[in-house]
């Protein structure tokens, strides 16, 4: 059984950002259907009775290898997503995790997002294609910072097996590591291209 917020399913309630107080920091912090998070206007009081005004703003995210994307909340980090669901769907059911629907682990918007079972979501991530993550994200040409694709590691190991090249030349014309290069010709990376 998947749990997902029915209140965006059309079109004009996604043109529109709707922010509403993060359960846990009500007061403090907003999250929107567009998967951002805010501080709000605060006083704080210091010893001798000195206050200071904290203006509220937008938090500034970050992404890890993986693509999924956080932010920090008052003295600890939080998952966007887990946030944007806590927030419009309520709180997460036993046995249940975050899941999105298209498969980008950076799309946390409301209508993107459900809770699920880890056997549901896993079967998602084959379907997206996004199951296949090494401990550093994802494997091959779907990490975005992959300088490689099938074609040049195909002429990477064509190469090598043509005697003609050591593997640190072929480094430097595809300017890549040796150690790299390693990997591809033993097949400890890249293994799923032929």
């Amino acid at each position: 059984m998947c749990i997902h917020s029915t209140e965006f399913n059309t079109e004009d309630s996604r043109s529109v950002e709707i922010w509403r107080d993060l359960p846990e920091r009500r007061g403090r912090y907003q999250v929107s259907s567009w998967g951002r998070v805010r501080s709000l206007n605060m006083v704080i009081r210091y010893k001798y009775n000195r206050i200071y005004f904290k203006k509220g703003r937008i938090l500034k995210d970050w992404s890890i290898p993986t693509g999924y994307v956080y932010v920090n909340v008052g003295t600890r980090n939080g998952a966007i997503q887990r946030l944007v669901l806590q927030t419009f769907v309520g709180p997460c059911p036993e046995g249940m995790e975050a899941c999105h629907n298209d498969g980008n682990p950076g799309n946390n918007k409301v209508w993107n997002l459900r809770w699920d079972s880890k056997k549901n979501n896993e079967a998602d991530k084959l379907l997206h294609g996004t199951g296949d993550r090494s401990k550093n994200g994802l494997k091959g040409e779907k990490n975005h910072k992959a300088k490689l694709n099938p074609e040049k590691v195909r002429e990477i190991r064509s190469l090598y097996a043509s005697g003609k090249y050591l593997q640190v030349e072929i480094a430097l014309m595809y300017g890549v590591g040796q150690d790299q290069i390693s990997s591809i010709v033993l097949r400890k990376s890249w293994a799923h291209v032929d």
